[in-house]
């Protein structure tokens, strides 16, 4: 309900993303499933999204822990499904941050 009335706010990120701290998405349902919390009593809720990626980055590699952004000269994150150094990426993420 806060992202319909205020929109998405990644200033609010955990550090511990692979990503950095920005807000997630994915391009198949299935991953932005596991995110979404079933304990609530009205049920799940997904947002389908059209992301403005500006200028990305495309990760090879998981970032370190505490990153808030991509590197300075990129927008947003896109981390391609296949092998990556230390993991396999099973789904195609994308992440945008704040300006």
């Amino acid at each position: 309900r806060a992202i319909a009335m205020q929109g998405f706010e990644s200033r609010d990120a955990k550090l511990g993303g692979l990503y950095g701290a920005g807000t997630y998405f994915a391009s198949e349902a299935c991953k932005s499933n596991q995110y979404a919390p079933d304990e609530l009593p009205e049920g799940r809720t997904m947002i389908l999204a059209r992301v403005a990626l500006g200028r990305p980055y495309f990760a090879e590699r998981a970032f370190e822990n505490g990153v808030r952004k991509p590197p300075s000269s990129c927008d947003s994150v896109v981390a391609n499904p296949g092998p990556m150094q230390g993991h396999h990426q099973y789904h195609q993420e994308f992440v945008v941050f704040d300006p």
